[in-house]
């Protein structure tokens, strides 16, 4: 009996050590929830890509301003964008800044080194000017090394079977804007 208290405590406190750490992310390794964003001052409000939009707006709030072709924007400079009725790309704007950032922990305002160190070097492709893009083809459960040469148009199904975080940088080198979306979503802006 004595043994099977110390086993249970054992677990318990285990269990209690977990709540509320922070999730670690290996540079160079996709992980699992790299396409959700979080609150800063409440890591169990995350917004995920594919969530159901009623889900994604426990986390999000009350809509600042309607539906758009590019979203539906709410409060502290977070824009959703729904595909039937679930989540299909999260974009991280100016106002974000401090408020939200992604699992991974990217933020509005950091600086291309500080993402780089995030992210990693070996698959972090600077796509044109002021621009970084991260890609993972979750049928190959791959990263893409060379996304130009590894990307074929493809059909809708190939397009949403290939997410990316996608960073625009400003003058300064640091991220203005941050999205987690699909390629269909980048490609196609649907």
């Amino acid at each position: 009996m004595k043994k099977m208290q110390v086993i249970l405590a054992s677990l318990l406190m285990g269990v209690t050590a977990g709540c509320g750490s922070e999730e670690k992310f290996e540079p160079n390794v996709w992980a699992e929830r790299e396409m959700c964003v979080i609150k800063v001052e409440d890591t169990e409000a995350d917004i995920c890509y594919g969530m159901e939009r009623e889900e994604a707006e426990q986390a999000t709030g009350a809509v600042a301003e309607e539906d758009k072709p590019t979203g539906t924007m709410y409060a502290d400079g977070l824009r959703v964008f729904y595909r039937e009725g679930k989540v299909a790309a999260i974009d991280l704007t100016e106002p974000s800044r401090g408020v939200y950032r992604t699992a991974r922990g990217a933020q509005v305002g950091m600086t291309r080194t500080e993402l780089i160190d995030l992210y990693g070097d070996a698959y972090m492709k600077e796509t044109g000017p002021g621009h970084l893009d991260y890609y993972y083809d979750i049928d190959a459960k791959r990263l893409l090394q060379d996304p130009q040469k590894d990307l074929a148009m493809g059909s809708e199904e190939d397009l949403q079977n290939t997410h990316l975080i996608s960073i625009q940088l400003d003058g300064d080198e640091k991220a203005e804007f941050i999205s987690v979306m699909d390629r269909r979503r980048a490609v196609r802006m649907d």
